[in-house]
């Protein structure tokens, strides 16, 4: 039986009449922001949060993102250090003996160490507590998306004549519809949503011929129409936000 997520209809609403060229985009811009307002909050103190942390750490961008937006710097640093702490310990824990080591000139010895090491480090850097929630809410709203198709007529409309997805967001409800929905209401939703979204790309990809164009000396005096922010828009379209 197929995981279902909790509903969330309101956002979803608000990131399709926001007009974005992608309104999963936006909810995850949107979501991302709450989160790193979150970790820098007083509420990271809990000591379930902290244990999460701890324990899962943030990605290079959510780092970033920390550092960046942390007017007091201090929370990022109580989080960081307890991070450093777990993993050189882990790492310590790892380290190859003398009797591995004198191995290694028969057999793997601590060729084994340096590859357990490698995956766990591959591991820690990958591991991020905002991702995982982002991931989440990702999923919930993807879910609604699919619902608000099949019970609310308004939204379908709403749906069809929207700028569709990015390439990356696209895949992500193509996916979620072969999941969770039936094969016949599946088949129905992804024919609907495939013109709509080939069409939004086609559009933008128009922007961009005029945009590029519009270089050539010839066209100098030529209005530029909506090209002006065609190339961050189709970069949108090919890799989501950045």
């Amino acid at each position: 039986m197929p995981i279902k997520y909790h509903l969330d209809t309101i956002p979803v609403w608000e990131a399709f009449e926001e007009g974005s060229e992608c309104p999963l985009c936006w909810l995850e811009a949107k979501a991302e922001k709450q989160y790193i307002e979150f970790y820098l909050g007083g509420s990271v103190m809990e000591p379930d949060n902290r244990i999460d942390v701890n324990k899962k750490g943030f990605c290079r961008r959510h780092y970033a993102l920390l550092y960046q937006n942390a007017g007091n710097k201090l929370p990022v640093a109580l989080m960081a250090q307890t991070r450093s702490r777990q993993i050189m310990d882990e790492l310590a824990g790892m380290a190859p003996t003398n009797t591995a080591a004198k191995r290694s000139f028969l057999g793997r010895g601590s060729v084994d160490s340096v590859e357990a090491v490698i995956t766990y480090i591959e591991g820690a850097l990958d591991s991020c507590v905002v991702c995982d929630k982002l991931d989440n809410s990702m999923k919930r709203y993807e879910y609604t998306i699919l619902h608000l198709w099949q019970h609310d007529e308004s939204f379908k409309g709403t749906l069809m004549q929207s700028k569709g997805f990015c390439l990356r967001h696209f895949k992500d409800v193509l996916i979620m519809a072969r999941d969770i929905m039936p094969g016949k209401a599946a088949d129905e939703f992804i024919q609907a949503i495939w013109p709509v979204q080939i069409s939004n790309m086609q559009r933008v990809q128009a922007d961009l011929d005029w945009f590029i164009d519009k270089y050539d000396y010839r066209n100098q005096d030529k209005p530029w129409g909506t090209s002006n922010d065609a190339l961050p828009r189709i970069l949108l379209k090919l890799t989501g936000r950045f």
